[in-house]
């Protein structure tokens, strides 16, 4: 009976999120490097479009974590892009999914990468378990 509500309330969850929009900015996109340099970054978008964008003196490159140059990454590396409304290219960085060791337990793994997500989670379970003031 537990797992059924945990199930139901995190698919709430997952609906509300995607309902009040915590999506990425509209002027950010994900893909894939395929080349880089020469002030020049191509990418794979994850609908399947390749992308080009110039790079500028002022574009902040972060290689996982840290500051680094266009020649820095590599095609396949995952890589957010930011631009601006005039389609700029502001920001680029890797996407590097966190590594936990083995004996991580998973609600600790959950919490880390999805705080927003795992509040929710937590007030709707409070809300599930809390007595009815009708009772």
């Amino acid at each position: 009976m537990g797992s059924l509500i945990l199930a139901n309330c995190l698919a709430l969850v997952l609906h509300l999120n995607a309902v009040i929009g915590l999506a990425p900015d509209p002027q950010a996109q994900e893909g894939t490097v395929v080349s880089a340099g020469i002030g020049k970054l191509v990418m794979l978008d994850t609908g399947g479009k390749q992308q080009s964008f110039s790079v500028i003196a002022t574009t902040k490159i972060t290689v996982h974590g840290k500051p680094g140059k266009l020649e820095d990454l590599q095609p396949s590396h995952r890589i957010r892009v930011t631009t601006d409304a005039e389609g700029k290219l502001l920001i680029v960085s890797t996407i590097d999914r966190k590594e936990f060791p083995a004996n991580t337990p998973l609600s600790q793994r959950f919490n880390e990468e999805s705080p927003q997500i795992v509040s929710r989670l937590r007030e709707c379970l409070g809300l599930m378990l809390r007595p009815s003031a009708a009772m």
